[in-house]
């Protein structure tokens, strides 16, 4: 299993735990008050089996999208977001390289019109 695979498999156990520590909390008497602690000692041991497939882990995750996610906003938004600015900026590039080769154009019958025997 790869190192990506391996961490997602981990974060879908710790989410598990989680969830389990959940609803022991919900409910919590004396008597569940052993589940509650062996549910946080998986926690704990989720939280370091992720820390040790950290070094093998490839990949990386903007902070801006980490901070929208943090602020309860949806990721696709970020990504929606992030893919409409991308166009926006090929589509000024690319309004610049027509201006620039029109220039060029223009500067070309220029430099012609004034100076008709020389060939650069």
């Amino acid at each position: 299993m790869e190192g990506n695979d391996k961490v997602e498999s981990e974060l879908l156990k710790l989410i598990q735990h989680l969830n389990d520590a959940m609803d022991i909390m919900e409910n919590l008497e004396e008597e569940n008050k052993p589940a509650l602690v062996d549910s946080v000692g998986n926690i704990i041991k989720s939280f370091q089996c992720l820390h040790e497939l950290e070094p093998i882990v490839s990949g990386s995750v903007p902070m801006e999208l980490l901070e929208q996610i943090d602020q309860g906003n949806n990721p696709d938004d970020y990504s929606k977001k992030l893919i409409e600015e991308s166009q926006q900026s090929a589509k000024r590039i690319e309004e610049k390289r027509k201006w620039m080769q029109n220039f060029k154009d223009n500067l070309d019958m220029a430099v012609d019109s004034s100076f008709p025997n020389k060939k650069i």
